[in-house]
């Protein structure tokens, strides 16, 4: 018996040794992915708004998606996402219905670390392209009066910057890629000091994002990461001082004083569970709850793995 627990271990331990290493309190989140290698995913995104805590507004739209890795470039892979359908309410505004249309087939193409940790778009002037498009279709659909024709110009030229466009297009895809890079070990909180970039390119606001392992099954080689992080209305003050510096260099006519725009709490709520054996997320929950004032905003995204 003593013989055959020994021969189970040695082969257990170079088994682990090519992929995640495991025990039995810690484990590592790496990428083992090869050339070739496709998922299937579905994203789930639904938004609620609420005013004095009556529900006002509320949308759900399902997306498919196909994760191919595109190349292993030295300690880097070449990963793509493509949209392949979104699905929104019939009941939904034209606009959004014309959105879903557009992003049909959108390929986003991504570099990330052999670790799994997302490094930067590859095709960035597919992207940009592709949000002026948008931009234009809003135009068409809102009103053209002097005001929002300049705010829809300083949307255009502030989506010409990588770090916007990066921002913008990448927010799924890092969603689903925070995790990488750690080992984690059961119940113990890691504390990782970031910034978050700025959208209207001033100071980027600083944040603590909170990690733990709260969940490790040995026996089917997946663990469960979840993750809090919050902005402080202090924090969101810097965005509505950029955002009103930006109006002020664009000669925009009647700018709201900044003390009478609200400022906002933000908190966010991640889940991971991640198959350890090859390194793939199966499971992302995401809730970012955002008050300001009376109104209040609940944005769940949920990304699963449908096809292995």
């Amino acid at each position: 018996m003593r013989l055959l627990l020994l021969l189970f271990l040695l082969l257990n331990s170079f088994f682990v040794h090519a992929q995640n290493m495991i025990t039995d309190t810690t484990a590592e989140v790496v990428t083992y992915w090869l050339k070739g290698d496709v998922r299937k995913l579905e994203k789930t995104t639904t938004r609620e708004k609420y005013v004095n805590d009556a529900l006002v507004f509320k949308t759900i739209s399902v997306a498919d998606i196909e994760v191919k890795v595109l190349d292993e470039i030295d300690t880097n892979y070449i990963v793509a996402w493509t949209f392949k359908e979104t699905r929104v309410n019939e009941s939904e505004e034209e606009i959004v219905k014309r959105f879903a249309e557009m992003s049909k087939d959108l390929k986003t193409t991504f570099r990330i670390k052999d670790t799994g940790i997302y490094e930067a778009l590859v095709n960035y002037e597919e992207m940009r392209e592709f949000f002026t498009n948008e931009i234009l279709l809003m135009r068409e659909r809102t009103n053209n009066d002097t005001l929002t024709k300049q705010i829809h110009g300083i949307m255009q030229q502030l989506f010409e910057t990588r770090e916007t466009v990066e921002a913008g297009f990448s927010k799924d895809i890092k969603l689903y890629h925070f995790p990488y890079g750690a080992e984690y070990k059961i119940d113990e909180t890691i504390i990782e000091n970031i910034t978050i970039p700025n959208p209207f390119t001033g100071d980027p606001v600083d944040a603590s994002l909170l990690f733990k392992m709260t969940k490790l099954d040995f026996p089917s080689m997946s663990c469960t990461i979840e993750g809090t992080l919050n902005i402080t209305e202090e924090d969101s003050k810097l965005y509505i001082k950029d955002f009103i510096k930006q109006l002020q260099a664009k000669g925009v006519e009647n700018i709201p004083a900044e003390s009478d725009i609200p400022t906002m709490q933000v908190s966010d709520q991640y889940t991971h569970v991640i198959e350890l054996l090859n390194g793939w997320v199966t499971h992302v929950e995401h809730k970012r709850t955002v008050n300001s004032g009376i109104v209040k905003q609940i944005d769940v995204t949920i990304i699963k793995m449908v096809e292995p």
